[in-house]
């Protein structure tokens, strides 16, 4: 008669096909990945792992590389700067200058935020950001945007 030793533990999945993954037959690899920052190391920054079954790795590396946005990952920095107690209330240029940001990249990473079907309205450190109507035309660059908001 054959036991679970783990009560309620569920064997890893493919991310692709969410099939169970024997111990011999798992393939982990890390992945590129705009939307993760890790929380306080940048050099984790942009990567992820994916375990898949043999059939799924090159799919899930594939899918990765096609939904790279590199602004998405500026984005990211700029939120995860924000956190940081001594940077709270500072100018948004500043936490772009921490975040290791352009002027560039602050008004490109804004710009896709503006672009998105929700996009955030105040970083998670409380930084209001500019979000300006992108259906119009615009007036000014992201860059002046920035500068009028700090």
């Amino acid at each position: 008669m054959h036991q679970k030793i783990h009560q309620g533990t569920r064997a890893p999945t493919c991310d692709h096909c969410q099939r169970e993954l024997p111990p011999d037959g798992m393939l982990v690899a890390s992945v590129p990945d705009s939307s993760f920052v890790h929380g306080n190391d940048p050099s984790f920054d942009g990567w992820r792992l994916v375990r898949a079954c043999t059939e799924h790795l090159i799919v899930l590396i594939d899918q990765a590389r096609a939904g790279w946005i590199e602004e998405q990952l500026w984005f990211g920095r700029l939120a995860r700067a924000s956190r940081h107690p001594e940077l709270h209330g500072v100018s948004l240029r500043r936490l772009a200058q921490h975040a290791s940001l352009s002027p560039q990249g602050l008004a490109q990473a804004l710009r896709w935020n503006a672009s998105r079907t929700e996009p955030v309205r105040r970083l998670p450190g409380g930084h209001p950001l500019p979000v300006p109507d992108i259906c119009l035309p615009s007036t000014g660059s992201s860059v002046d945007l920035a500068a009028r908001h700090g």
